[in-house]
């Protein structure tokens, strides 16, 4: 467990295991212990793998920014993860994302395809990819609010989560203000990495990942009965198909 700058931004990470190196990024409002160490997958994957587990900045123990949903941007969030890279003296990195961080994993592959073999993208499909600037206004909105009670059930448990798992509201207010939209078809060139996506059978969340399959040259679906959009990193059965399709990646 660690810290580093990258561009004069703490950023922390944990580093378990040895081999080929894997980075798992964390969705929005939990950190990297939360989503990967208490659902076991950094256990699971350590034994073989190298694990890289970052907080994204305003997350968990690295740094937060108030008021400036610019320090959120795709470029700045993949950076952290690149400097992270040369820090640690890797060329070439096994990607493993959820939701928000699916779509940090989907800026690496984009700007530096050299340095990401593969990659798993979980909770991450066309309803997530892109969102409306009202909804987002409305959840940040909502993460400032004086009276929790005058908010939405909705927003009541997004942010009664991000509270939990000890965030700070009013940062993740500004990162949701951020336009993280993916670019449209026709913008981006076919990636090249390969990727599997991941999904839970009940995910409304993220929607059909298939929907983003002409932006890759090489990807297929995996869909995990009995799970929603969270709870699929948990599933022994993610674990292991995340682990195979690593372990098949090309050098």
């Amino acid at each position: 467990m660690a810290y580093f700058e990258s561009n004069g931004v703490h950023i922390f990470y944990e580093d378990h295991g040895a081999g080929v190196p894997v980075v798992l990024i964390h969705g929005f409002g939990v950190d990297g212990r939360l989503q990967w160490g208490e659902t076991g997958l950094i256990e699971f994957l350590a034994p073989h793998f190298r694990v890289i587990a970052l907080d994204c900045r305003g997350h968990g123990h690295s740094e937060r920014f108030y008021n400036n949903p610019d320090a959120y941007s795709m470029p700045n969030m993949s950076r952290d993860v690149l400097n992270l890279l040369d820090l640690l003296h890797i060329d070439r990195v096994l990607l493993v994302g959820f939701s928000l961080g699916s779509r940090v994993c989907f800026e690496i592959m984009t700007t530096h395809p050299e340095r990401c073999r593969a990659a798993v993208l979980s909770g991450f499909g066309p309803d997530n990819s892109t969102s409306d600037p009202d909804r987002r206004e409305q959840l940040a909105t909502a993460m400032l609010a004086e009276d929790p009670a005058s908010i939405s059930d909705y927003h009541q448990r997004i942010r009664r989560a991000v509270i939990e798992a000890g965030n700070d509201a009013a940062a993740l207010a500004a990162c949701i203000r951020c336009n993280t939209n993916i670019p449209p078809l026709s913008a981006v060139t076919p990636i090249s990495v390969p990727v599997l996506f991941v999904t839970g059978a009940k995910d409304h969340v993220a929607g059909d990942p298939g929907g983003l399959s002409g932006y890759f040259r090489e990807s297929r679906v995996l869909v995990i009965d009995n799970n929603g959009h969270a709870s699929v990193v948990a599933d022994p059965r993610f674990h292991t198909a995340v682990a195979d399709f690593l372990a098949t990646a090309p050098a």
